[in-house]
């Protein structure tokens, strides 16, 4: 006798109803767009811009005239001469010039004249110009010896010497 064992076959299932397996790869891919977005947005930003750096030769007071020439100048090419504004203050934080160069003022008496000689007449702050403070009477140099000069675009500080 020949027994035959009837084979048990399973129905057909599906894991996932093709509507819902659609659905799935859609979110699937737009979950991938959104980060590759978020990655490439972060690439397209501009880069910072230069940080402004200027450094002076100081030279030594004479016949009440100092003389500060720019030995460097890096991140400020594209402001002009004429938009920079002057500060100089005493040793003990008086003011005696604020504003804008070519001009005098004065305080107490004391006569302060700041001039930026643009020496390659790009009107920009380049290496090789300066900046002269001359104070009259000479006699009142002391006044502002040892104090300092600063620079100003916007008011933002670009540089300060020594004077």
């Amino acid at each position: 006798m020949i027994t035959h064992k009837a084979a048990f076959v399973r129905p057909l299932r599906r894991a996932v109803a093709p509507v819902v397996g659609t659905i799935m790869m859609v979110a699937v891919t737009v979950v991938l767009a959104v980060v590759v977005f978020v990655l490439v947005s972060g690439m397209l930003s501009p880069p910072p811009p230069t940080p402004v750096s200027i450094s002076f030769t100081n030279l030594p007071w004479t016949a009440g005239r100092h003389t500060a020439t720019i030995e460097s100048a890096t991140g400020v090419s594209s402001i002009a001469v004429s938009a920079v504004t002057y500060q100089v203050l005493s040793p003990e934080g008086d003011q005696y010039f604020v504003g804008p160069g070519n001009a005098t003022q004065t305080v107490g008496g004391i006569s302060v004249t700041v001039t930026y000689v643009d020496a390659d007449g790009n009107a920009r702050i380049t290496a090789g110009d300066s900046v002269v403070i001359v104070v009259e009477p000479q006699a009142s140099v002391a006044a502002v010896e040892g104090g300092v000069i600063k620079l100003f675009f916007e008011s933002r500080q670009l540089a300060s010497h020594g004077l």
